[in-house]
């Protein structure tokens, strides 16, 4: 009862302060739209390139597909934090920023050897972070620069489960005159079913100020304050298929060729839409600037188009005598933001955003089991991959292309018996071309992270019969 106590006070407090503090975004891009499509998956899958429809490592909790759930060893607490370095560069002038907050937190509840899990948790879904200034002449009045700031974002809470479903098959053992002498159970394939209910909440809050040089004009400053929130779902298809699999005389596995194929989609959603918007004549006085007269106020409420996703992934998986393991992962998404819209009050105040696309492929590779690697670098995983993704943006006739590298590391703890890992991973990428009315956005994301699972002898969520 006390581990229970204690998980789920942790989780209450990560899940407060993940919805309370959005991921610090500073990109001049994230004015339009939602803000940045936040790239979401845990740190195994980000580091393999972005793959997450068919990323179903045992010990890492993907939410990204409810159908994985049910291949979960058992109960598993994960939590991450991301940071950022930033690149801007516009011409010959450039800036550099950094950034980072709260990456995500889940937890999944799962008896162990049970086919089913119920996961639940919160992430990011969009990120609004931008302060940009441009200088113009008036006539009749003079200099005069604009001001454009946002900041806020949508959060997404999951509650989610997956049921996997098991085929077997029996395997005989021979003798030299070919005669059976033992036989085995083992899984030829399995498929996993899931989903998620997903709650989205947040706040985008975006000024538009015109600072007038000439001292005897006031300055203007337009706030716009749009507030969403509703629920969606998802959900899930995941399948296993060991191809090939060879067993020594003992009755264990020698080598594997084993693969996985996923799907998921999102039905389209609309989201529950406030906005707030107020015109202002301002003065400025030691850098702030302070309301004098409002010109207008504008309350009114409607709904925001989410278009629907679908994501599909195959990957193939080898094991070899030796135990070392690879797998090589494809993924690709597919969403017409074309559909986009935000209506209040009858009228369509969204701007037009075009059809996005994601391309990710990785390859994993493990030396060892981690119950069998002489040391901790022998049982880690290692991960690389590439990503490339076409926007929801297209600017100037122009849409934007992010690209990236990855890298990802999991290590098992020194001298822990039970699959807990600490996670590291790696995203170096840009976005956009160094044009007239465009940024070059160069970064790299550090994500640093842990699960936690409980020794097969202490489980979690087990009711004792003597205490």
């Amino acid at each position: 009862m006390r581990t229970k106590s204690i998980l789920l006070l942790l989780f209450s407090f990560f899940a407060a302060k993940a919805a309370d503090a959005q991921f610090a975004n500073q990109s001049p891009y994230s004015r339009f739209g939602l803000g940045d499509i936040y790239q979401n998956g845990n740190i195994g899958s980000i580091g393999l390139g972005g793959v997450r429809t068919t990323f179903n490592d045992r010990s890492l909790l993907n939410s990204e597909n409810p159908a994985t759930y049910g291949y979960l060893f058992n109960t598993t607490l994960q939590t991450s934090l991301r940071f950022q370095a930033l690149r801007l560069t516009e011409g010959d002038n450039s800036q550099e920023l950094r950034n980072g907050n709260l990456d995500q937190f889940s937890l999944a509840m799962k008896r162990a050897n049970a086919p089913f899990a119920v996961a639940l948790g919160v992430t990011p879904f969009t990120t609004t972070g931008y302060a940009v200034t441009s200088e113009t002449e008036i006539e009749d009045i003079g200099t005069a620069t604009y001001r454009y700031e946002g900041n806020g974002g949508i959060n997404k809470a999951f509650l989610g489960a997956g049921h996997r479903f098991e085929f077997s098959e029996m395997r005989y053992f021979n003798d030299k005159q070919g005669v059976p002498y033992d036989s085995l159970q083992v899984v030829r394939h399995s498929i996993g079913v899931g989903a998620n209910l997903n709650y989205f909440f947040g706040n985008i809050e975006q000024q538009r100020i015109l600072d007038i040089n000439d001292v005897t004009y006031l300055d203007t400053r337009n706030t716009r304050n749009t507030r969403m929130y509703d629920f969606g779902g998802e959900f899930g298809l995941y399948y296993e298929n060991n191809l090939r699999a060879k067993y020594n005389s003992n009755k264990r596995l020698v080598s594997l060729m084993r693969l996985k194929a996923g799907l998921v989609y999102a039905p389209s959603l609309n989201l529950a839409t406030r906005v707030e918007e107020v015109y202002e004549q301002t003065a400025s006085q030691s850098g702030v600037d302070f309301p004098i007269d409002t010109a207008y106020y504008i309350q009114g409420e409607g709904s925001t188009r989410i278009p629907s996703r679908l994501r599909a992934g195959v990957a193939l998986e080898y094991v070899n005598k030796n135990k070392r393991s690879l797998v090589v992962a494809f993924d690709l998404e597919q969403r017409d933001w074309s559909n986009f819209e935000t209506v209040i009050d009858g009228e369509n105040i969204a701007e037009g955003l075009v059809s996005s696309s994601e391309f990710s492929m990785g390859i994993q590779y493990r030396p060892q089991p981690i119950d069998e690697g002489k040391n901790f670098l022998a049982r880690s995983q290692y991960r690389f991959g590439v990503r490339s993704t076409e926007t929801y943006l297209s600017l100037n006739g122009t849409q934007l292309v992010d690209e990236a590298f990855t890298f990802g590391l999991s290590i098992p703890f020194i001298s822990s018996r039970s699959a807990s890992k600490f996670h590291f991973g790696m995203e170096f990428g840009a976005r956009g071309v160094n044009e007239p009315g465009l940024v070059r956005e160069e970064y790299l994301n550090i994500l640093v992270g842990v699960t936690l699972s409980p020794f097969y002898k202490n489980l979690w969520f087990i009711e004792r019969k003597y205490q």
